[in-house]
């Protein structure tokens, strides 16, 4: 049983994985990409110490290939992490979110040392456990209950009670309640935050990532599924000018935690 390994679906991005390229080198052995036949001798010339796998012909869309990565790929992965292709890190010092390529060592150390201690079986708490934004971020430390966003990870007690591959917008907040409303407790860490490089909604699939897919049109129809699995926890707000078009959901987060604390009290 291997106890980590990051996964980093990805698509029409050769010579632009920058989640790969801004991850420590310490971490590359530790690296999975996932991208379709075409693009796996490209990527394994690039990131010669990073795994690189091959999806299923039938895979189109995120949500199948996250269910697929998760379900089957991570089958021997104790601990399974879920990566964007398109992230930029900072690392907290001293109070302050810095670059992480300017503070490398600072950097290596919350992503390898402290960042795994978190997580069980290794010790740590959190079967569940997310890299925060560093939009409204506390100045490090550990936020419990809140959303898993652009980087996140399950241990299989976890991964195999997830219903995935049911939605392909929003799946970050679908798992995230999910996981709250079973009674597991979430570990989001602000020792080190994540954001995208770009996020823009294209509905052009030569522009790679999720282009193509998560259209205006996807949005919304996601957005009724996902409110539908959540009824009285998720719901629609308007979305403020100059915001990601998916930036229309109000989630409750503390009541899905309720939730779940008092299912976990039922239980014998």
């Amino acid at each position: 049983m291997e106890p980590t390994r990051y996964y980093i679906p990805t698509r029409g991005r050769v010579g632009k994985q920058e989640t790969v390229k801004n991850l420590p080198r310490g971490l590359h052995p530790l690296v999975t990409i996932v991208c379709p036949q075409e693009e796996v001798g490209e990527h394994r010339r690039d990131w010669p110490e990073v795994q690189v796998v091959a999806q299923p012909s039938t895979i189109q869309t995120i949500g199948t290939k996250r269910e697929w990565i998760l379900r089957d790929l991570a089958d021997s992965v104790e601990f399974a992490w879920m990566l964007d292709d398109d992230l930029k890190f900072k690392v907290c010092v001293d109070g302050r979110f810095l670059s992480s390529a300017k503070y490398p060592d600072e950097f290596a150390q919350a992503m390898m040392t402290n960042l795994p201690a978190l997580w069980a079986p290794d010790g740590g708490d959190y079967g569940v456990v997310g890299i925060g934004t560093s939009y409204f971020a506390p100045k490090g430390g550990i936020k419990e209950n809140y959303h898993l966003g652009f980087a996140f990870g399950f241990c299989r007690e976890v991964r195999n009670k997830l219903k995935l591959g049911r939605l392909d917008v929003f799946e970050d907040i679908d798992y995230t309640l999910q996981c709250l409303r079973a009674g597991y407790t979430i570990a989001v860490t602000y020792d080190v935050t994540v954001d995208q490089v770009s996020a823009s909604v294209s509905d052009d699939p030569a522009d790679g990532g999720v282009a193509g897919e998560r259209t205006l049109q996807t949005i919304r129809e996601n957005l009724d599924r996902l409110i539908g699995y959540h009824p009285g926890i998720v719901s629609e707000k308007p979305r403020r000018p100059g915001a990601h078009p998916a930036a229309i959901t109000k989630v409750l987060w503390q009541r899905a935690a309720k939730e779940g604390r008092m299912l976990s009290k039922e239980e014998p």
